[in-house]
């Protein structure tokens, strides 16, 4: 059975799960800012880093060749998402060949086309 973890962003940094509050219309906030929520899928990458919704993933395919991918919950799974290739389920292997390279949060800048 996996950890079930969740974090939070609150515009500016992570913030520690013991600070939501949650509102009366039912939103989780902290210090009054909104939050965005990202839970951690029980899975690791090939350094041994958690990987969490959110997260910017460089997936290689063994061959030399990669791609960057963005981890998210689609229905029902946590998936990558390509920009041109579609969706790919993460799979318990994934610490052989992928690495957590960033977030969508902190590290936007990391999913811009050049």
């Amino acid at each position: 059975m996996r950890d079930i973890k969740f974090r939070a962003w609150d515009g500016e940094k992570f913030v520690s799960p013991e600070l939501l509050v949650c509102h009366k219309n039912g939103e989780l906030r902290c210090m009054g800012k909104s939050l965005f929520i990202t839970q951690f899928t029980g899975l690791h990458d090939k350094n041994g880093k958690e990987i969490w919704g959110g997260d910017i993933v460089k997936c290689a395919d063994g061959d030399g060749n990669y791609s960057i991918g963005i981890v998210e919950w689609i229905t029902g799974a946590f998936v990558y998402r390509w920009e041109m290739n579609g969706n790919q389920y993460l799979e318990d292997d994934s610490d052989e060949y992928d690495e957590v390279i960033g977030n969508i949060y902190e590290n936007p800048d990391l999913l811009k086309k050049e």
